[in-house]
């Protein structure tokens, strides 16, 4: 699989336009389980300059799509195992996070506020299930049945959304 809905995605863009972040310098953006690269695709055009980190963890991925070469860094690892060095300026977390526990989502947005400006989150907000996806046992749905009041009732610092019919899209700031 790989990729994620489109839904939600163009809202995301006019969000991410109005924090005029291209007017003050190079960005950096940090990006979880990039799977076919479609954040960096569509978001990367946006800014002037910036430098992209993903952080996948099916090496099939980074074979198939060429992350490798996409990315100014790739790391091969579970993002739930990452350990955060450098501030960023945007982070997407765009539909990964319903593949944990909520509990493993949780710790990883407070972890990621303390070194991310901006983070976006993308999840279905629907029952959803999703088992393996040729052979990739990362892509089962773990927690399939988010909606957006739970996700707003889970992160109560949420600054911005927009729930759609089957995807939410929220922003959460943190560092300043």
């Amino acid at each position: 699989m790989g990729n994620s809905i489109g839904e939600g995605k163009e809202q995301v863009f006019e969000n991410l336009k109005s924090l005029n972040l291209t007017q003050e310098r190079p960005i950096t953006v940090f990006e979880a389980g990039p799977g076919n690269g479609n954040y960096k695709d569509r978001f990367s055009p946006a800014f002037h300059e910036s430098r992209w980190l993903g952080v996948e963890v099916w090496m099939d991925y980074i074979k198939e799509f060429d992350l490798v070469n996409r990315y100014d860094i790739l790391v091969n690892m579970d993002i739930r195992n990452f350990i955060w060095h450098s501030n960023f300026d945007v982070a997407f977390f765009g539909d990964i996070l319903e593949h944990m526990e909520k509990e493993e989502a949780v710790n990883l947005i407070a972890e990621a506020k303390k070194f991310c400006r901006h983070i976006y989150i993308s999840i279905p907000i629907i029952l959803f299930h999703q088992g393996p996806v040729k052979g990739n046992p990362y892509e089962e749905h773990i927690k399939p049945d988010w909606s957006h009041k739970e996700v707003m009732e889970t992160w109560p610092e949420i600054v911005w959304s927009h729930p759609g019919n089957t995807v939410g899209v929220y922003r959460i700031d943190g560092i300043n």
